[in-house]
């Protein structure tokens, strides 16, 4: 049979490289506001008439007298955060009544899964949804339970030591001779007892044991217990265990086995295994428990399989194996759990996984702990992999690892990822390129939660993701959704709609030389990470770590509120925000907060590229928006209360800072600044354009300094401009105010 390819997925468990650069300060002294010659209206020129006092709070005054609304606009189907759901508007998250069969919905987003409170015992099982351990199936009385009584069953019974003929009274002694004396399609009675044989099925019958509490085949020697093979289509096995050196049941070259009421238990190979390597094979595996299997506890290679009710447990290799499979393999109401390396393998396989849940796998010395992975195999095609109304949890790498193909993920809950294992790494999705063939990978994520990833809740590299109506949250080190460059050179691309990212630590979304598209989203609550590693940004924007490709992201209709140091962040790479809220920015262990803040990169050299329009940017403790020696452009844009640092510096609206070698420009096109505490608009060095604007109550209005270099800011007054506080304006005057090159934190 195919080997595991484990070497694949090692070369493509990546990580990211968060680059950390200083964030610039600003010394500046309010000394004698002496007006800048050259650069403000004559005083000569009557003034322009005075901007609208009464437009709305989230509207801003237009220079013909009327008023705008600014960021989230009213006509959105539902509020950013928010998916229509049956008609009605729903938070991100699985929905409620949306979790799968076995689970019940949290109330927060997520489900919770129904089992019994204590692991089950040897032998007992309980699938998702079940409440209480049972054993596989019942023991019902006599000799041989309820097993059908049919003209031509033959019985079995290895207790009986006189002449065979197959009969109730005088039953064959070994399973072997009830298989070959019966008839197609006849049952084999089988009743208690331990029969050390291994048995070899190779016309259709239907075996049939007691229950498999008190009937077991016992293979001797390194050899499979139960081998259904070429002749024996649409044979049926129940209510028996297999066990032994070797493997448990093989269907090999037989299609439309049925294995049903099945107990596979600490086997030297796999527990259950359908080969279709020597031709067509397919199983209906139902109602099965598999156990401390020593190589895998059930294969697919080469065939298909339908799988449901099966518990797979404390195997000491991969819980289930997709290999080259024919056709596709679902599994439903599974409970996968507590087994070694990865839990589910999928290779150049096509697989749904649905109502199931794959828990706790644990790395073996020197491998991995991951949940469910896929990848293509040597020269086959990528693999497609399906996972609906699900739970992944606490698993000690990845919860699922995406290598090319193409994965959908659907009302599932996955997350408790800690470190683990001897990557340190902590993912609840990784999702890279085929590394081997270049083969770009497919991610759609709709409707679920991922929570409680050490490292990124999402990492895309070399993939195209689409994330919609999902909640990433309270990830513990890193970042929620992570979009950079893969090792092929390949980047990452992210659809982010109708989401919320909220609660994680080091930054919400980040772009590290990769492309993402952002609407009607939520990005909040950020803090940093414990090793101060990232400063709990909202979103960061900035080149890949490997190759230094500049990232990009556009976001539209969203808010970014309550989070760290900076709302975005954006370094030698290009960002576009329109109609978005921008909100409540938090002071960081060096005091300030940035709602937007755009620079240069230092490793690439590279200018920083910012444009905003229609957008609200309120409550930022330090700057509004801050651009350091990059390109802004500020359009229909209120920037609103922004107040001084708690140890009383700063407080500018907007702030234009210029420590080379590329020149700082901002551009401001109908921009209105309310209550800044300090300057609406600053500039060290570089140049500011305004027109149309609105600056109303702040310190001063304009304020010129000079950069590290000694060179003086400049205003270019585009005409239409307002300073003042109702109901008082006057033309706009740039300032010198004794501004002091910058230092870096």
């Amino acid at each position: 049979m195919p080997g595991h390819h484990a070497g694949t997925l090692a070369a493509v468990s990546l990580r990211s490289h968060w680059i950390v650069l200083p964030i610039l300060a600003l010394a500046i002294g309010c000394g004698a506001d002496d007006e800048v010659p050259g650069v403000t209206t004559s005083s000569s020129e009557p003034p322009p008439p005075p901007p609208p006092t009464t437009c709305a709070p989230d509207e801003i005054g237009l220079p013909d007298g009327s008023c705008l609304p600014v960021g989230i606009p009213d006509d959105m189907e539902c509020p950013p955060g928010e998916a229509m759901v049956a008609g009605s508007c729903l938070l991100a998250g699985v929905a409620p009544g949306a979790c799968g069969v076995g689970a019940t919905h949290d109330g927060d987003g997520g489900c919770e899964l129904v089992l019994p409170a204590a692991p089950c015992g040897a032998g007992e099982m309980a699938v998702v949804g079940e409440t209480t351990c049972r054993p596989v199936a019942p023991c019902e009385p006599g000799t041989w339970g309820d097993i059908p009584v049919e003209p031509d069953t033959h019985y079995v019974d290895g207790s009986f030591s006189g002449s065979s003929d197959g009969s109730a009274q005088a039953p064959w002694s070994t399973v072997q001779q009830g298989v070959d004396a019966a008839p197609d399609g006849a049952i084999v009675a089988v009743a208690d007892g331990t029969y050390v044989e291994s048995v070899v099925i190779n016309h259709p019958v239907r075996l049939w044991g007691r229950c498999p509490a008190q009937v077991s085949i016992q293979s001797s020697g390194i050899i499979t217990a139960l081998g259904i093979i070429t002749g024996a289509d649409g044979t049926t096995v129940r209510g028996i265990a297999v066990t032994g050196d070797g493997h448990g049941v093989v269907v090999q070259d037989a299609e439309d086995v049925v294995v049903s009421s099945l107990w596979s238990h600490n086997t030297t190979g796999y527990g259950l295994a359908v080969d279709g390597s020597f031709g067509p094979s397919s199983a209906l595996v139902d109602n099965v428990l598999i156990e401390g299997a020593t190589d895998a506890g059930l294969i697919v290679a080469q065939g298909g399989a339908s799988i449901s009710n099966v518990v797979i447990r404390d195997v000491a290799g991969f819980g289930v194996q997709a290999l080259e499979a024919v056709g596709s393999v679902s599994i439903a109401t599974a409970l996968i759990d507590h087994n070694r390396d990865i839990g589910v393998l999928v290779m150049s396989s096509t697989v749904e996984l649905t109502d199931s849940s794959i828990r706790d796998t644990q790395p073996s010395a020197g491998t991995f702990g991951i949940g469910l992975a896929m990848a293509a195999a040597a020269n086959g095609p990528p693999s497609s992999v399906a996972i609906r109304r699900s739970l992944i949890l606490r698993h000690a790498a990845v919860a699922v690892q995406a290598t090319g193909g193409d994965l959908a993920i659907e009302a599932t809950v996955i997350g408790d990822i800690e470190i683990g294992g001897p990557e340190d790494i902590a993912r609840a999705i990784t999702a890279t390129d085929d590394p081997d063939t270049g083969e770009r990978g497919k991610l759609t994520i709709y409707g679920s939660l991922i929570e409680g990833a050490q490292s990124e809740g999402v990492a895309i590299m070399g993939t195209d993701a689409t994330i919609d109506a999902t909640w990433v949250r309270n990830g513990q080190s890193s970042v929620g959704i992570a979009v950079g460059e893969s090792i092929t050179e390949a980047i990452g691309t992210l659809t982010l709609e109708r989401s919320l990212v909220s609660g994680n630590q080091g930054a919400g979304v980040g772009v590290q030389g990769g492309e993402a598209s952002i609407d009607a989203t939520v990005i909040s609550d950020t803090t940093p990470a414990d090793d101060g590693s990232v400063a709990g940004r909202g979103i960061i924007v900035q080149p890949g770590g490997f190759f230094g490709a500049p990232g990009t992201v556009d976001v539209s209709r969203s808010i970014i509120e309550r989070n760290h140091q900076i709302g975005a962040y954006i370094s030698g790479s290009t960002a576009v925000f329109d109609q978005c809220l921008l909100s409540d920015t938090q002071v960081d262990a060096n005091g300030g907060g940035t709602g937007l803040y755009v620079r240069w990169d230092q490793l690439t050299g590279a200018p920083g590229t910012l444009a905003v329009s229609s957008t609200i940017i309120e409550g930022s403790p330090g700057f509004g928006v801050a651009t350091v020696s990059s390109q802004t452009s500020l359009t229909r844009t209120l920037i609103r209360d922004t107040t001084t640092f708690p140890d009383g510096l700063f407080g500018d609206g907007i702030s234009n800072i210029t420590l080379g070698p590329p020149e700082s420009t901002v551009l401001l096109d109908t921009v209105t600044t309310r209550d800044s505490a300090r300057a609406a608009v600053s500039s060290h060095g570089g140049t500011v354009g305004v027109k149309g604007s609105t600056l109303l109550c702040a310190g001063f209005y304009l304020a010129s300094g000079s950069d590290a270099l000694g060179r003086e800011a400049s205003f270019e007054d585009q005409g239409d401009n307002h300073c003042g506080c109702a109901p008082t304006f006057e033309p706009c005057k740039a300032m010198a105010a004794q501004l002091t090159p910058p230092e870096p934190l």
